[in-house]
Order: structure tokens, then C-alpha cells, then sequence
């Protein structure tokens, strides 16, 4: 049974009750225990191949989570089988020239696996295909057996394969419901932790540790160094303060062993930390330069395996939870992609916009709330005819953030290291999206008042202009510095020009504001939520919104979403979009993963969602899980209600 407590992106914290009144708190470390290799004494999990009377230590077996490795084929002969044990059952490793006869394979696994089940035991099962064959083997095992456990037993192969080793992980985990548990055997060390732990792994062992050590290798979560070529210990656990003192173990096997181990469990202290504190991405980020593998692996599944890790990162964030984009892999991150991607499907500007005026960053979010821009927003204001002016802030790594988003996740907590100089990547991404924008939204007059940036504009102005066959009116009003004085007055005076012959718009831009706002949080059935006269009420950011007398929601600065009423809900639930069908029960608290019959599919973690049962709406609130987990799990909170019938 897997309870999670804290989840980020695919990685996640949970606690696995192996048996009654026993649990284990995952990520976690399988540590191995032979006769020649002890385990760590902080060790809550074992790996083994048993003694040699074919019994684990009892003391071990009393309160550590155990699993006993059967071996291959070649080893050796069948184990005696406990009940209630886990065990890796006897397995055909293949290598990857063979992977046409993992049919055999399989049918040796299953035998084996049968033999276990059928004493009593529990397995955990394997798997070593490679791309869609592992997703194949594992939907096998979740059939004929419905294990607790899988491990992908052919990492350590893959690694040197590394395209391969990200379909493989990547149809693995599409195969398994979440409340699985996901083995990867003999790869982890300190520093790819994170990095496996972000992949959706939950066990690891310490097999790769115990090579290292025997090879003279000091393991930090920042890579693997040659303890001949150190001067110094970097380290104060208490092995290394045993070595300070002991010449003869210092950098000895044993010193490095319990070294490693001790940074192994560390490690999981700071993953456990960073998911709880939605920072796994950036940890993952900080690690994977140990390894030009590890780099390898996180581009590969961020370009070619967008759609998994998406459906997994939350919608939104507190508005004080940063998001640190500070290499290139930042720029590849789902959640900044997914931003772009939805602008892209979704967004429609303001209808009364007819002026837009292009703006600069700023390192203060969200954008509204720093200097420069309050003083762009005075020298808009001075203009005469405000209403008609659209900003549009052009950034890295977001590309392009209209002025009505500026709320939404990531737009609000994105942060970057700023030298006034841009890089291929960076202009390239802006470049792609203002082309889109201008070439899909229809403007009067495009106003620039980005110094650093004119000449990439001019370019993509020149290329939408001859695409489309006709004129696009562009003023650059800002020649060296955006917020000087000679580019403020420059700004105003030109607005004032170009505004002053267009219709004067009133207070229906901010209804219009809010309604291009619902359309990229809710997409087309937001619609329903706008129809009629709306009005909206409040001070910026916090807005409430009106159809009559009736609040249908509000948006909200800090959680930066539309937070619905239950008659706000029911205009939503027209488009049958973020709906969440339950089963026919009184709602008293929260929504529970048990009672979900059946989600829409673009549910993401921190969207806002309507619950109901047959058409009739019985809540609304935030989702705390994704669609596929309200629909596949029994257990855990799928909605926190805010209103309910």
C-alpha cells in the first residue's frame, strides 16, 4: 500500500507499508548484505541473495523492508520461498543485440514468478525490455500479477544508450499506474540520484557504491573522484572523521563504502526536501553536470518525452515558490514549454486592443509591481486613451508574456541570471513566439519600446509583413534605455498620436482582460463562463467576477488563477471541461480518489476543476492530483473543495 506525501513533476514522497505496522518512507536505498558487504547502519531496506542456508538474518528481516534477488538462470537453482518476502524472481538477462526473444524471456519470468506467488511470496517484478518492450513487459506483470514492485533491471546496460535508456524509462513508466513502486537496480551513486528520482524511481540500491568504493572512488553528490589524487577529506561524516584520525582507513574500501553510503542517504534527505518544497527540477539541474550522460538523459526526455513529465508538473504555484531558470535545460523545462505551448492553443488577445506595445522584463514579478513598469504603465495612462494600448512583455525564458497573464504560473515566479546580453536560444525562442503572435492576433499599430531587442523585431515584422501581403505600423519609441526620460516622453507622445483618432474604451478592457485570461486557463469553455453582461469588481490583482449579482469567481493574486464559485462552476461545466465525475454520494469534505468515477483528461495538479455527478455540479476546488491518478488510485485527495452544495 503506497500513501504519498508530497509530489513534484514525476518524482514523489511516499511511505510504502510492506506489512503491517511497518512502512517504508521513499525515495529510499536498498542497502546489500552478503557475507563480505554489511549494510549501512541507518539502513531501512535490504538487498539480498540470501545465506547460505537460504535465510536472511532475522534481525534484519524484523523491521528493515528486505528483498531477496533470486539471481539469473546461469547463478543458480530455486531458493526456498517465505511468505509474505519479496523477491526479485529468476530472470534471462538479454543484452541488447537480443532483444528479439524477450518473448522467451518473458515466458521464464512469469514461470518463475508463479512459482514465487504460489508459496506464498510477493514479487517484484522485472523488467528488461528496451523502448516500447519494457511497457509491454510491464503491462504483462500488472496483469497476470499485479505486483507492488517493478524494477527496470537493465539500467546499468542502457546507460550507454542513452536515447534508448529514456524511451525505455519513459514506456516503463506510461505502463504502471501510480501507485506502484519503481525499482532501478545498479546505477544509483549520489549524484544521479535526483536526477533518477525525478524520472519517477522510487528504490535504489547500493550495488554501484560497493563497485566504486572497491575501484578507490570518493562519491559526492557532485560526482565520483579518485581518492589517490585527494589532499584532503571534504567530508565530516563519521567515517570521514574516523579517517582524519586512522591513516591506515583513511580512503581504505571500508572508509569509502561507508562513505558512500552515508551520502547516499543524504542525498534522499535533500530529494525528499526539494520535491517537498517543489524545487526537484532545479536540484536535477545543479546535478546532472557531474555526468555528460546525466545532461544527456534530461534533454533526451525533456524533447522527446515532453507529454509525461507535463501531465505531472503542477498548474500553479504559490506566488513566493520561485522557479530558478538558470541553464539552458531550464529553457526545456515542461512547465516553461507547456506556458509557451498554450498561448499557442489557447490565447486570444483583448478585442478592444488595438495598439500593441511591446515592453522589456523586469526582475521584479509580478511585472506590474517594478519600477520600470509602473513607469511604462504612467506614460500608457498619460496618453489619453489607455484602454486600446495591449503590453506585451517579450522574455526568457517564457518568450512572451501578455500583460493579463502576467499572474499565471510561471510568468508571476520565473527568475533568471540577467547580463543585458541574450543568446541564440533565448532570441530564438522569442523570435518563434512573436512571430506566431504577430501573424495570429490583429493589431492597428505595433509599438516597440525594447532598445536591446528593436532589431530582432524589425526582422520578424519584415517576415510577417511579406507572409501576410500587407503593411504592420511599427514606432520604435526607446533607442538606448527603456525607462529614461527622453524614451518615456518618446513612449507617451507616441500613443497620444496614434490613439487619439480610435473609439475610447471604458471599463469593458478589463472584463475583456479577464476574459482572454479564463481562455487560457479553462480554453474554450470559458466562454460559457463570460456569456452575458459581466462585470468585474476590485482592485488589481485581486478581481471578483460578476453575471448580474451573481459572483461566478475570482482572480487572485497570490495563487495567480480564476477561483470559481459553485455558480461559476456550473456555467464552466457547460464545455464539460476540467469536470471531475463522481460517484453519487453527499460531499462532505474533500474529494477522495475513491469516490472518482471518471476526469477530463487536462486536469493537471493546482487546476481549478468542477466535481459533479451525472451533470448536476456538487463542488468546486483545486485538483491535488492529475486526471489519470484521480481515475487510477483508491487512495488520496484528489480535490480540496472550496464550495459545495
Amino acid at each position: 500500500m503506497l500513501d504519498f506525501i508530497a509530489r513534484d513533476c514525476l518524482g514523489r514522497v511516499a511511505t510504502f507499508v510492506w506489512k503491517e505496522g511497518h512502512c517504508l518512507r521513499t525515495p529510499a536505498i536498498l542497502f546489500v548484505s552478503t557475507s563480505r558487504i554489511r549494510p549501512s547502519e541507518y539502513a531501512h531496506a535490504i538487498l539480498t541473495d540470501t545465506k547460505i542456508d537460504g535465510k536472511v538474518d532475522e534481525k534484519e528481516r524484523r523491521d528493515r523492508f528486505v528483498i531477496i534477488d533470486e539471481g539469473s538462470i546461469f547463478s543458480r537453482g530455486e531458493i526456498e520461498i517465505e511468505k509474505d518476502t519479496y523477491y526479485i524472481p529468476r530472470d534471462i538477462h538479454l543484452p541488447l543485440s537480443l532483444q528479439s526473444l524477450h518473448q522467451s524471456a518473458l515466458e521464464f519470468i512469469d514461470k518463475s514468478s508463479e512459482r514465487i506467488v504460489s508459496l506464498g511470496g510477493k514479487i517484484v517484478y522485472p523488467v528488461n525490455g528496451v523502448g516500447e518492450n519494457a511497457g509491454i513487459i510491464a503491462r504483462n506483470g500488472l496483469e497476470k500479477f499485479s505486483p507492488e514492485v517493478f524494477a527496470l533491471c537493465n539500467g546499468k546496460e542502457l546507460l550507454g544508450h542513452v536515447r534508448d535508456f529514456a524511451s525505455t524509462i519513459a514506456a516503463f513508466r506510461n505502463a504502471l499506474p501510480s501507485n506502484k513502486l519503481l525499482y532501478l537496480p545498479g546505477v544509483a551513486l549520489p549524484h544521479n540520484l535526483a536526477l533518477f528520482v525525478y524520472l519517477g524511481f522510487d528504490l535504489f540500491d547500493s550495488t554501484a557504491v560497493a563497485f566504486g568504493a572497491r575501484k578507490g572512488l570518493f562519491f559526492t553528490n557532485y560526482g565520483a573522484f579518485d581518492s589517490k589524487k585527494m589532499n584532503e577529506i571534504p567530508c565530516f561524516c563519521q567515517a570521514c572523521s574516523i579517517a582524519r584520525d586512522d591513516e591506515k582507513y583513511r580512503f581504505s574500501y571500508e572508509h569509502l563504502l561507508r562513505h558512500g553510503y552515508n551520502e547516499m542517504i543524504s542525498e534522499i534527505s535533500n530529494i525528499r526536501n526539494a520535491i517537498s518544497n517543489g524545487k526537484i527540477r532545479e536540484l536535477v539541474e545543479i546535478r546532472i553536470h557531474a555526468e555528460p550522460w546525466m545532461v544527456s538523459l534530461l534533454r533526451n526526455f525533456d524533447l522527446r518525452h515532453y507529454e509525461l513529465q507535463e501531465e505531472f508538473y503542477p498548474i500553479s504555484r504559490h506566488a513566493n515558490e520561485q522557479l530558478i531558470a538558470s541553464s539552458k535545460e531550464s529553457l526545456f523545462r515542461p512547465d516553461i514549454v507547456r506556458f509557451k505551448r498554450r498561448i499557442i492553443e489557447r490565447y486570444k488577445k483583448p478585442e478592444c486592443a488595438k495598439i500593441l506595445l511591446l515592453l522589456p522584463c523586469s526582475a521584479k514579478k509580478p511585472y506590474s509591481f517594478s519600477k520600470s513598469h509602473r513607469a511604462f504603465r504612467e506614460a500608457i495612462e498619460s496618453s489619453g486613451n489607455p484602454n486600446v494600448v495591449h503590453e506585451v512583455i517579450l522574455t526568457s525564458p517564457l518568450g512572451l508574456v501578455p500583460r493579463e497573464l502576467e499572474l499565471f504560473y510561471p510568468a508571476q515566479q520565473y527568475d533568471i541570471p540577467v547580463t543585458g546580453d541574450w543568446d541564440e536560444i533565448e532570441i530564438s525562442r522569442i523570435k518563434e513566439m512573436l512571430k506566431w503572435y504577430l501573424s495570429t492576433q490583429e493589431y492597428e499599430e505595433i509599438v516597440v519600446h525594447i532598445p536591446e531587442l528593436c532589431k530582432v523585431v524589425e526582422n520578424i515584422v519584415y517576415e510577417v509583413e511579406k507572409e501576410k501581403g500587407k503593411e504592420l505600423r511599427m514606432h520604435i519609441t526607446a533607442k538606448e534605455h527603456a525607462t529614461s526620460e527622453d524614451s518615456l516622453e518618446r513612449l507617451r507622445d507616441t500613443l497620444e498620436k496614434i490613439s487619439s483618432g480610435m473609439e475610447k474604451i471604458g471599463k469593458r478592457r478589463i472584463v475583456e482582460d479577464l476574459r482572454s485570461f479564463a481562455r487560457y486557463q479553462f480554453g474554450g469553455a470559458s466562454d460559457y463562463l463570460f456569456e452575458g453582461e459581466i462585470d468585474v469588481k476590485g482592485r488589481y490583482p485581486d478581481l471578483k467576477i460578476f453575471r448580474g449579482k451573481v459572483q461566478l469567481g475570482m482572480l487572485t493574486g497570490e495563487r495567480g488563477m480564476i477561483s470559481l464559485t459553485l455558480d461559476g462552476g456550473k456555467a464552466l461545466a457547460k464545455g464539460r471541461s476540467y469536470w471531475v465525475e463522481i460517484e453519487d454520494f453527499k460531499i462532505k469534505g474533500n474529494v477522495f480518489a475513491i469516490g472518482v468515477k471518471d476526469a477530463s483528461r487536462e486536469i493537471r495538479v493546482g487546476d481549478e476543476v468542477v466535481a459533479g455527478h451525472s451533470g448536476e455540479v456538487r463542488a468546486v476546488g483545486v485538483a491535488c492530483m492529475t486526471a489519470r491518478d484521480m481515475i487510477e488510485l483508491n487512495r488520496g485527495e484528489a480535490i480540496r473543495v472550496r464550495h459545495k452544495i
